[in-house]
């Protein structure tokens, strides 16, 4: 089907357009259209060249391509409305923009249509993956911070109150304790109430 090709077509993708396009390449000294057959796959535009077998039979001869993952679209080209161009890389420039005239305006729309299509899918792919890896690392890295700070005042107030931090526990325990025991015997009044709070707020 395409002869010079050597990587498997398989792994383009899916073949989702192809057809005939005058196309104007900006590497060449002659700056004359030249008839060219393109396959737009998943994951490359493919131009070839129409030949002729012994038999008669209508061949394609591989030229170039063009990664979609790379690719840009110019939808007007001054001077003629069936004329687009195709680029690669970040910005166009007379240097990279492939000129393509199709055979009629409809061709051209839905020639362009599938192709920010094909980019756009390609852009989100690559993109996906990159999400991830950058999200998943922030959850421990908020954290660690948090628990070396506990740490950090854990260690600064042990220097200089293990003891009374645990006399605190202990009189917590035995106020605790002490309440449980008066509740037991006295009965829960107003009263009783507030001195269990003024027992506290002393603490």
């Amino acid at each position: 089907m395409l002869e010079g090709f050597e990587v498997n077509l398989d792994v383009q993708g899916e073949l989702i357009l192809q057809d005939s396009f005058q196309v104007w390449d900006p590497r060449s000294l002659i700056r004359k259209g030249r008839d060219r057959h393109l396959f737009l796959f998943e994951f490359s535009l493919v131009f070839s060249k129409d030949i002729k077998d012994s038999a008669g039979r209508t061949k394609y001869q591989y030229k170039n391509k063009l990664l979609t993952s790379e690719l840009g679209v110019t939808e007007h080209i001054e001077g003629d409305p069936c004329k687009f161009a195709l680029w690669a890389g970040r910005t166009p420039s007379s240097d990279n923009k492939t000129v393509l005239k199709a055979s009629s305006m409809e061709a051209k729309q839905e020639w362009i249509k599938n192709i920010r299509e094909v980019i756009q899918e390609r852009m989100t792919h690559l993109k996906g993956p990159l999400k991830e890896p950058l999200h998943m690392p922030k959850t421990p890295a908020l954290n660690k911070p948090r628990n070396n700070t506990k740490r950090e005042g854990g260690e600064d107030g042990d220097s200089q109150g293990d003891g009374s931090s645990q006399q605190d526990t202990i009189s917590i325990a035995s106020r605790t304790s002490q309440n449980t025991v008066d509740s037991d015997k006295l009965p829960l009044t107003p009263g009783s109430h507030r001195t269990r709070k003024r027992r506290r707020s002393v603490a």
